[in-house]
């Protein structure tokens, strides 16, 4: 086993991964369907299954390469998870990095950054990062198990 994780260490860091996973998807889908209709008047329609999926397969590659090494380092540096908007400030940038790039290099500038297409996988990838980030801190820093806090308030 990588890095002594026990069977149980192993299980919780990919149930996080899916949470933070499942955050970020919800993220990116609504603010593409937002950036359509507010922007273009229109909608994601019944193509919200080809974003969601286009989506998964850009987390398939960030998250393991991308996202859950840079927030760990990031967790490291800052000593922790506070405060908590770093981290889905940090991944949205992060998420940003591989388009710019990848137009950067088929284009020969950034330019092609501003068409309507390249905008609308900007703000996607963007709420993917944010989304990611949110679910990551968010994750690590909710209790767990006996340690969960209590349904009704303290001194009721």
């Amino acid at each position: 086993m990588r890095d002594g994780q026990s069977p149980e260490g192993r299980e919780e860091t990919t149930l996080r991964i899916l949470r933070a996973s499942v955050v970020a998807g919800a993220s990116g889908i609504a603010a593409a369907e937002l950036y359509l209709r507010i922007g273009w008047g229109q909608s994601l329609g019944p193509d919200w299954l080809s974003v969601l999926l286009g989506a998964a397969v850009g987390l398939a590659v960030l998250v393991p390469l991308g996202y859950w090494p840079a927030l760990g380092a990031l967790r490291a540096l800052v000593g922790g998870y506070r405060p908590l908007l770093l981290f889905p400030a940090a991944a949205a940038l992060l998420g940003l990095l591989p388009l710019a790039l990848i137009v950067r290099l088929r284009s020969g500038g950034f330019g092609a950054l501003a068409a309507p297409e390249t905008t609308f996988l900007l703000v996607l990838f963007s709420a993917l990062g944010a989304g990611f980030g949110l679910g990551y801190a968010w994750d690590h820093e909710a209790p767990r198990g006996s340690d969960r806090t209590p349904s009704t308030p303290p001194g009721s």
